[in-house]
């Protein structure tokens, strides 16, 4: 579905062009603190979401949606645990019908936690989200949502910062220490993610070949691309989107098929100073406990596990031990006062449960929600 988003504000939702502003409430820092990369001292959390229908037209049977509506609840049940006063979505989508079903359940959302959480989203067409000179490029190619973060910078103009997420994400950490940690920024760095994997994983030389070949990427590991915070004043100003499509001209030829995370490394590994390397506990994956735990930060951090991140289908697979997590959160209602605290308990209960410490099901229960348990913050309000 081709559509001209409309200005005006619907319940919880705001419908935004490239050219009217006037809907957001974040501060834009002046052109002198462009050249320290300084982003304005807010505490909103800002979310960015790219998620398409496709063909499909009926948008509430796609496995994509789901995983969307999934992660967004996550943050919102993050957000009431630790006390967060706003959190704003910006989503971008390739149908009307995608939209008005996303705007229906962020305001059943948001009705339900008026008085804890302000919640707010804005919609992007993906289709006028990338350069007019580069449509036949990427919207015209088969995945055409796959680039769009890339894009941020020029089409996010009115906002200073946002934290990327890939659709199979849920938030098990505290969100606001998250986007504390993301946007905790030195010298030169204007983004942040993590490694794609770490050396103790299981099939770690197959898994590098895999994600990057022979093209240059962020030594040792790689960067993964699902989840990534960026500056967005700083990477204006460091002409991201240009240079972005430098390496894209350069290296299309030479490979078999370009994704965006593979532009990202390259990129990266021309100008690693603007780079933040997070820790594995902000990106945990399957494949950090398929055999035996090697995301060792999960472990000495407080937090535990603060964002699981169900890359390789592991979200969708019911013989990996992350589906039922996400499943967990997916058939979660928000709503009663104890909601919370029933949902982890129930997933630490199952996992602290499992022995076997050869497996994801045996490390997961000591990590999951250790900090909210610990704190006892399960239990407010």
């Amino acid at each position: 579905h081709l559509y001209p988003f409309v200005e005006g504000e619907s319940n919880s939702s705001v419908f935004v062009t490239k050219n009217n502003p006037k809907f957001f409430h974040t501060t834009i820092v002046g052109e002198s603190s462009l050249k320290k990369y300084v982003v304005s001292t807010s505490t909103v959390v800002k979310i960015g979401i790219v998620t398409c229908s496709g063909p499909y037209l009926n948008a509430t049977e796609l496995r994509g949606t789901n995983e969307t509506v999934t992660l967004i609840k996550s943050v919102i049940i993050s957000a009431k645990v630790y006390n967060v006063e706003e959190v704003q979505f910006h989503i971008f989508v390739d149908s009307d019908i995608l939209q008005k079903f996303l705007e229906r359940k962020i305001s059943a959302y948001s009705a339900k936690i008026r008085n804890v959480v302000k919640i707010r989203s804005y919609f992007y067409s993906v289709f006028k989200s990338v350069p007019a000179n580069n449509v036949k490029e990427f919207v015209n190619s088969d995945l055409p949502c796959t680039y769009i973060r890339i894009f941020f910078p020029d089409v996010l103009t009115s906002i200073d910062e946002i934290l990327y997420l890939d659709t199979d994400v849920v938030i098990t950490g505290n969100i606001a220490e998250i986007w504390k940690t993301f946007r905790d920024m030195s010298n030169n760095e204007i983004v942040a993610l993590s490694p794609n994997n770490e050396p103790e994983d299981k099939n770690y030389e197959d898994i590098d070949k895999g994600n990057f070949g022979n093209i240059p990427h962020v030594l040792s590991k790689g960067v993964n691309a699902g989840i990534f915070y960026m500056n967005l004043l700083g990477l204006r100003k460091f002409e991201w989107t240009t240079k972005v499509l430098d390496v894209y001209r350069k290296y299309i030829e030479q490979l078999f098929y370009m994704n965006d995370q593979r532009l990202i490394n390259i990129v990266l590994h021309r100008y690693r100073d603007i780079l933040k390397v997070m820790p594995c506990n902000y990106n945990f994956q399957y494949l950090h406990c398929e055999k035996g735990l090697t995301c060792k930060e999960a472990v000495s951090d407080p937090m535990g596990i603060q964002i699981l991140h169900g890359a390789g289908d592991s979200f969708q697979n019911e013989t990996k031990s992350h589906y039922l997590i996400y499943e967990s959160f997916r058939k979660f209602e928000l709503g009663r006062q104890d909601e919370v605290l029933d949902l982890f308990t129930s997933l630490k209960q199952y996992y602290t449960e499992v022995k076997n410490q050869s497996t994801c099901e045996g490390v997961l229960g000591p990590l999951l929600f250790k900090h909210a348990f610990s704190h006892n913050l399960t239990q407010r309000k």
